[in-house]
């Protein structure tokens, strides 16, 4: 199992990262002309790599205020990342972006490794690094990483917020991953990538297989690290582990 940060980190970035490069790199210009204040245009021309399209694209300026709004299958791709939404507003004043409708953001790795994000809208804060992601109305918040060797690593949950100071990301409402043979299922799970550990709240259940044994636990939380290659569990704790061999005798199959 993968013993470093990298697997996690890389199923926010296609995010926030995404929403983050977005606000940069369509930062308007110091000389851009006064009459240039309110625009409304179909699509925005390439910006340092990076090319910005939508139906309609507005900039407003008042006094101190500095407010852009991209409308309509709004898309923002280059070399590394794409972000796509219905509506983008940027707001510098505040040091704010909000992306919502359909949102979906994919990072693409040097390595050729992918991670993308699937939700209803997200909220990223230019200056704290925080970012609030939630999902539309009876759907999980997805993110997916990709990877070539380790396989693919899906998590499903409520709103997610991360924070890029703290190093932390916290999956709320009934949450569960997938990766490399395990599923943890949890009503909380905070991951601090800084220390490399899961946080598991709310009854977690972790199963699955992890050298050559099958395994099923319970109890009241749970700490993980280095990617549950070491686990411990609080109150209430039920479960089993087997070999395969003993998984093979009763059902005819091994688990792998």
């Amino acid at each position: 199992m993968p013993s470093k940060t990298y697997f996690a980190i890389a199923l926010l970035t296609a995010l926030t990262a995404g929403v983050f490069v977005f606000a940069e790199e369509t930062k308007p210009s110091a000389t851009r002309k006064k009459s240039e204040k309110a625009i409304e245009k179909p699509s925005f021309p390439p910006v340092l790599g990076g090319v910005v399209s939508s139906k309609s694209w507005k900039m407003r300026r008042e006094k101190d205020h500095a407010l852009e709004i991209f409308d309509g299958n709004v898309n923002y791709s280059n070399p590394d990342y794409h972000l796509q939404a219905d509506h983008v507003e940027i707001d510098r004043t505040a040091g704010k972006a909000t992306a919502r409708g359909g949102l979906i953001g994919e990072r693409y790795w040097p390595n050729g490794n992918i991670s993308k994000a699937e939700a209803d809208s997200a909220i990223y804060n230019l200056n704290t690094k925080k970012a609030e992601i939630y999902p539309a109305k009876n759907k999980k918040t997805v993110l997916i990483h990709a990877d070539k060797k380790r396989g693919e690593m899906r998590t499903l949950s409520d709103t997610v917020y991360f924070d890029g100071n703290g190093q932390t990301i916290l999956l709320t409402g009934d949450n569960t991953i997938f990766g490399e043979g395990i599923t943890t299922l949890s009503k909380n799970t905070l991951y601090n990538y800084s220390t490399d550990t899961f946080e598991l709240y709310g009854g977690p259940v972790v199963w699955g297989t992890y050298n050559n044994y099958d395994f099923a636990i319970t109890g009241s939380s749970a700490v993980a690290r280095d990617f549950y290659d070491n686990i411990s569990f609080d109150g209430n704790i039920r479960g089993w582990i087997r070999t395969s061999t003993e998984v093979y005798k009763q059902y005819g199959t091994a688990v792998r």
